[in-house]
């Protein structure tokens, strides 16, 4: 039996003003079988994960 190939992959965009300080908005998007569904989205201070992660802004990215 084949599994269906899955991957989930971390969107952030930086905003300078939020309700509570400057962060970047995460949205985590399941991928199965060639479509992709948001699973959460929510503002965090920094970015966590290096991998399949693609970055909205004009933040430094170099630092990733």
């Amino acid at each position: 039996m084949a599994f269906p190939k899955e991957e989930n992959h971390h969107f952030y965009k930086w905003f300078d003003t939020t309700p509570v300080s400057e962060k970047y908005l995460l949205v985590v998007v399941k991928f199965l079988n060639d479509e992709g569904f948001v699973v959460t989205a929510f503002f965090v201070s920094k970015i966590r994960r290096k991998d399949k992660v693609l970055v909205y802004g004009e933040e430094d990215t170099h630092s990733l």
